[in-house]
Parts: structure tokens; C-alpha cells; sequence
């Protein structure tokens, strides 16, 4: 709690006792903030803002830019806050970034998602990972690639990436920009939406005997197998993206092979 003549106490015990604190100033103080049990701020008259990084063992003055009486502050983080008070009065603190980003975009192009970003400024820029994600509503993001950083530079910087294999439908990327000691922030998150791309499905030799060979379909997926009474008599995971299969366990006759919403006809004849 604040008060008259740079008051300041506080308590560990949730009011039990109250201590002193030693502001370092003589001003009424008229309002107070924490955002953790170390960082807080206090401000009070002729502009005063305080500010302790160790709970309140010591504070040290900043600048406010305003001689108003401040009777309220709040911040959201370490780093940004603001305070008001008399006439309207209302000023904001905010660290600056190591890395001040101006844009990040996106746009869909012949060779895949081309991303753009640009900074003016960077301090301690390890660089940036690629993240992308198929709905943010799970808010899965997977890094498919990193971008070296340039350290420290006062000059403008632009980046280019092309994700060459971006997903069908809507993608979404985003920055996650990393210091040299670990630190990291994200960047805003951009949109960019390919349109389906048809996969070139094929199947042969048609008629086939005691093997088939499927083409055209990526790793990973399945493909399945059924007899004209629409039974599922084979299903397998593609390895590869062309996959040679045995079906000397299938009896003659016409059966029909599905990949995805694709379905091809398939004659077995021994």
C-alpha cells in the first residue's frame, strides 16, 4: 500500500504485519501495481513513478513526461504498462523488443507459401523459426524451417521464405523470433490458402494376376480394397509414393481400389 510523503509498506502474511519500505522520494503516492511478487510500480504526485525489480526493497524514479498527478497504474507484463491522472492524463511504458518487426505477410504463389517480414531493428537475433499450423483451433504449430538472424543491426532487414510444400486448403504461419540466450517472441499469425491440388491416382497393371502397383498417392496414406459387395478386403499404409502390393490372397473377379475421395476400378484375372 502507498500513502503521503512517498509512503510505502507492504506485507508477506496477507496483512498480519506491515513494513516500510524506503521509496527514495517525499511525493504523496497515490496508487501501486505488481505483476509478480519482484516487479512493481507506484505513482503519485508531480508525475512520480517508482520502480522496483526486488519485491520493494529498492525503488528507483523514472521518467514520466507529465508533472500531473498520477492516481492509477497498471501493467499487463514486465514490460508494458500504463498510468493515469489528473486532466486526462495518461502515459505508457513499454520495453522496447530486441527484435522490432514492421510486417510479416503472406501469399499463395506457383512454388508454394511465400512469406515476407522486415525489421528496422535487432538486438541479440538468433533468428527466426517457420511455424505452420492446419487449424488454429488446435493451435498445433510444427517449425518446418529456421531463418539465421542478423544479431545486432540498427539497419533494415528483409526476409524471404517459400514453403514449398505447404498444405491444401488453408495454411497458417506464424514467427517465433529467438535471442542467442534463449529468449523468444511471436509474431502475428498470417493466412495463406492453397487451392486442392488433384493427385495423378493410378492403378496397373489392370488386369493384374498376383500383384498391383498404386502410384500417385503421398506417404502416409491409406489406401483400401473392396469387392463389388462393397466389403473392405485390403487396406494398407502407403510407404512410398508408388506402392506394389500382393493379391494373391484376392479371388478373381472386379474389385475397386479408394485413395482419399478417389476410386478406381480393378480387374484381378489369374
Amino acid at each position: 500500500m502507498v500513502g503521503a510523503s512517498g509512503t510505502i509498506r507492504n506485507t508477506t502474511n496477507g496483512g498480519s504485519n506491515w513494513n516500510a519500505q524506503t521509496s527514495g522520494t517525499g511525493n504523496d503516492l497515490r496508487g501501486i501495481s505488481f505483476v509478480d511478487a519482484n516487479n512493481g510500480w507506484a505513482v503519485g504526485a508531480s508525475g512520480t513513478i517508482l520502480n522496483t525489480t526486488n519485491g520493494g526493497s529498492t525503488w528507483s524514479a523514472q521518467t514520466s513526461g507529465t508533472s500531473e498527478l498520477l492516481r492509477g497504474v497498471s501493467f499487463v507484463d514486465a514490460n508494458t504498462g500504463w498510468a493515469v491522472g489528473h486532466s486526462g492524463t495518461i502515459v505508457k511504458h513499454s520495453t522496447p523488443l530486441p527484435v522490432e518487426l514492421t510486417y510479416f505477410k503472406g501469399e499463395a504463389i506457383a512454388e508454394g507459401s511465400l512469406l515476407e517480414w522486415e525489421t528496422v531493428t535487432e538486438t541479440n537475433n538468433k533468428g527466426f523459426e517457420i511455424q505452420r499450423s492446419k487449424d488454429l483451433n488446435e493451435q498445433k504449430w510444427e517449425t518446418i524451417d529456421f531463418v539465421q538472424g542478423n544479431g545486432i543491426t540498427l539497419e533494415t532487414k528483409n526476409y524471404t521464405y517459400i514453403d514449398q510444400n505447404p498444405l491444401d486448403g488453408k495454411n497458417y504461419y506464424r514467427l517465433k523470433q529467438v535471442d542467442f540466450d534463449g529468449a523468444y517472441e511471436y509474431s502475428d499469425v498470417v493466412e495463406v490458402k492453397h487451392e486442392v491440388r488433384n493427385k495423378i491416382f493410378r492403378v496397373f497393371p489392370n488386369p493384374a494376376t498376383n500383384y498391383v502397383v498404386v502410384d500417385g498417392i503421398e506417404t502416409g496414406e491409406m489406401v483400401q480394397v473392396f469387392n463389388v459387395y462393397g466389403q473392405l478386403v485390403k487396406e494398407f499404409q502407403s510407404t512410398s509414393n508408388r506402392q506394389q502390393i500382393s493379391i494373391n490372397d484376392l479371388s478373381n473377379g472386379t474389385y475397386y481400389v479408394r485413395m482419399e475421395n478417389q476410386v478406381k476400378k480393378l480387374t484381378i484375372q489369374k
